[in-house]
């Protein structure tokens, strides 16, 4: 086993105790888990303990401008769950490689934090949901309450950054020739466009057109893509009716494997 998913996998023994308690005691760990994941990537302690060696309480209160009380017991908390080492000796918090790799390292293809942007949206789309299933009417996508995309598209970035061009791509037969000559490419439901920034980074060549139906998204993808300095190459427009879903495409290998698709298709 690699050593970084040894790291995780030693990461999550703590987390992995939930399946043997009961079910319904395991969702609310889990709930506080995430709030206290979510409010550590809020108050921001843990990317700045990246490789900051043993801090005491006080001093990690003065470095994020928290008060220690509070700060004393949320990370007591974390090292009573297993998130950081506790040296009793000198009284300072540490914050281990591996729980480094979830928890502060923001370039590492396992970064968690964004990700608990996605359980918020849903508590505070609650009304939402209850008067869809009420009435049948549905919510959009531009509805959902906005932390939604942005944590979606947080917790995919790196995990795009760490696969999409060096693994996703040459995997597809004849594909990364086809970049690197030059053609054009939709990306169809790109968020805030960081597949789409990537591919338009590594082939310079192609152009790369992002569609997305919520429109917040796409302001986010056209500033990073001026940020990026890719606007020659990569555009984002606004969908309201994408042609296709993410959904259907994750599941067209599965489709033409077991030849499910339409005969008037083939």
């Amino acid at each position: 086993m690699p050593a970084n998913m040894e790291m995780i996998a030693s990461g999550r023994a703590s987390r992995a105790t939930c399946k043997d308690l009961d079910p319904g005691l395991s969702v609310s760990i889990v709930i506080l888990i995430q709030r206290d994941d979510h409010l550590g990537h809020q108050t921001r302690p843990l990317p700045g303990d990246a490789g900051a060696g043993p801090l005491t309480a006080q001093e990690n209160a003065a470095r994020f401008n928290c008060a220690a009380r509070y700060f004393r017991e949320w990370l007591t908390a974390q090292a009573a769950g297993g998130y950081l080492a506790y040296h009793a000796s000198a009284d300072p918090y540490e914050l281990p490689p591996e729980q480094t790799m979830v928890l502060a390292d923001e370039e590492s293809p396992f970064y968690q934090p964004p990700a608990w942007n996605v359980p918020a949206a849903m508590w505070f789309d609650e009304e939402k949901a209850l008067e869809a299933f009420r009435t049948g009417r549905g919510v959009a996508c531009g509805e959902h309450d906005g932390r939604l995309a942005c944590g979606v598209a947080a917790f995919y970035r790196n995990g795009y950054s760490a696969n999409l061009v060096p693994q996703w791509l040459p995997a597809l037969d004849g594909v990364v020739a086809q970049l690197e000559t030059g053609i054009d490419v939709a990306d169809v439901g790109c968020g805030h466009g960081h597949s789409t920034l990537l591919m338009a980074k590594a082939f310079p060549n192609s152009r790369f057109h992002g569609f997305d139906s919520y429109a917040a998204s796409v302001e986010e993808a056209r500033r990073n893509a001026a940020t990026a300095a890719v606007t020659d190459r990569a555009t984002t427009s606004f969908a309201s009716s994408p042609p296709c879903t993410t959904s259907a495409i994750q599941w067209l290998p599965h489709a033409m494997q077991r030849k499910f698709w339409h005969p008037a298709a083939r």
